[in-house]
């Protein structure tokens, strides 16, 4: 049912119900056009067949007479066996001399090509329309020949019938052969749209599936695609390679320069210069979260993690984290409200990775939250899913900047007056994009809600 639903919302609906309406309208066309060729000639045989007969009354009644021309006319309307031939002959006095009608039909009395007329006037509809021609006979006798054209009616009422069910015919197979072809389309198509589906969720390396037997446009068009993300998946890798190099190799130089200026703490130095070495110190710890970050989210981000997953309690690393960061808490005169399960929330995957993940959260919170505030904790579990939320009560972030805050080294703060490297939230993604969750924010008004929601299956 869901398929028929993306089929009826898809591009390919409209190509079908075109080729619905082009497949029955040249079908009605070409019926219609053998119906009016039909008629067309049937009509010409009866015209044919009255030319003949008047022809031969006419000559008879100027070569032999009129008892002769009332014996031929007479003789003609014995061998119509099927009664669908009608001729009249009238004296100077419009009386009836021979024929099988009581009288001059409901039509014009001027001799001027075909008429037609119905045998019985009163009820046209249960009366049979004659075709007929008429001339003016020497000594004023006027002749009538007609012929019935109910044979010409029946086929026509018979082609309308069938145009009826042809139409019906033709849609039917026109909606079968359209759905097939709509979802040929559709098919294909949603190959693609799987593969975008997979890359947005983290398979870099899904591709379109081809067909190299058929070579056709969308196989082509899926070989194009394929080749653009191979060449943006190496674009991605040498940038992340790069990134990683450089944090690994700047790491042992960072590294060693601490070990240098931890000596020098050790020597009797000015208190001024002590300060500032302290203050160097810091900035170099600071350097090397940055570069350690850099290497945790470029390992989540390849799915490397994954060989690191075990089944762990995210009760207890919640409150392993909550325990280390309740003291810079107290420093600001700030509560945490914990909302845990009494009982353990087991889960698969790499704690370490989600650990971290929750306390950057935490330690947001806690940053950018003012002085004797409440910042709320939760573990939630919903159906299929659990969802780690922090909620403090700070300024917030606008809307608009939602889908930023994940960015690596984005900060709200344009100044950049307050410590951190803009990384947390970017390991945070990274570390439930890699276990199939998302991370969400929310307006707590005030304040900022983060969710790290994660599947549990």
């Amino acid at each position: 049912m869901q398929k028929l639903a993306s089929l009826f919302r898809s591009a390919a609906f409209p190509f079908m119900i075109a080729y619905v309406l082009f497949y029955g309208m040249s079908a009605a066309g070409l019926l219609w056009f053998v119906r009016s060729a039909t008629l067309q000639e049937m009509e010409r045989q009866i015209r044919l067949s009255i030319e003949i007969r008047m022809a031969d009354v006419g000559r008879t009644f100027v070569l032999d007479g009129t008892r002769d021309t009332i014996e031929s006319i007479q003789h003609l309307l014995a061998r119509n066996v099927d009664r669908d031939t009608y001729i009249l002959l009238l004296d100077k006095n419009w009386n009836v001399v021979a024929g099988n009608l009581d009288g001059w039909p409901l039509m014009d009395a001027k001799p001027s090509g075909l008429h037609v007329f119905y045998l019985n006037p009163n009820l046209p509809e249960d009366s049979p329309r004659i075709l007929a021609i008429h001339t003016e006979l020497p000594r004023g006798y006027r002749l009538l020949v007609g012929q019935s054209l109910e044979p010409l009616d029946r086929v026509a009422h018979t082609f309308r019938g069938v145009l009826v069910v042809s139409l019906w015919v033709c849609a039917a197979f026109g909606v079968m052969g359209g759905a097939l072809f709509a979802f040929w389309i559709f098919r294909r198509l949603e190959r693609i749209n799987q593969t975008c589906a997979s890359i947005m969720a983290g398979d870099l390396r899904r591709r379109v599936p081809v067909h190299g037997r058929h070579g056709d446009e969308f196989d082509r068009l899926g070989s194009h695609f394929n080749q653009m993300l191979d060449r943006i998946h190496e674009l991605i890798d040498s940038i992340r390679d790069m990134s990683r190099s450089v944090a690994h190799d700047l790491r042992t130089p960072l590294n060693r320069l601490r070990n240098r200026l931890e000596r020098l703490l050790d020597k009797n130095l000015p208190a001024d210069v002590t300060k500032h070495l302290r203050m160097a110190i810091k900035e170099v710890d600071a350097l090397v979260d940055t570069f350690n970050a850099i290497l945790r989210i470029s390992q989540a981000e390849t799915g490397a993690a994954k060989e690191m997953f075990t089944l762990f309690d995210l009760r207890s690393g919640m409150m392993d984290a909550l325990e280390l960061y309740e003291a810079l808490a107290e420093t600001k005169d700030q509560t945490i409200r914990i909302d845990v399960p009494d009982k353990p929330v087991y889960y698969l995957g790499d704690q370490p990775l989600l650990t971290q993940a929750f306390a950057n959260l935490l330690d947001n919170a806690i940053k950018y939250s003012p002085r004797e505030t409440v910042i709320h904790v939760s573990l939630l579990r919903q159906d299929d899913r659990v969802i780690l939320r922090v909620a403090d009560k700070g300024k917030g972030v606008p809307e608009a900047y939602y889908t930023k805050l994940t960015q690596k080294f984005f900060r709200l703060d344009p100044s950049r007056n307050t410590p951190g490297n803009g990384l947390g939230l970017s390991l945070a993604r990274a570390a439930v994009e890699l276990h199939g969750g998302m991370l969400e924010f929310s307006d707590n008004q005030p304040g900022l809600i983060v969710d790290m929601v994660l599947p549990l299956s």
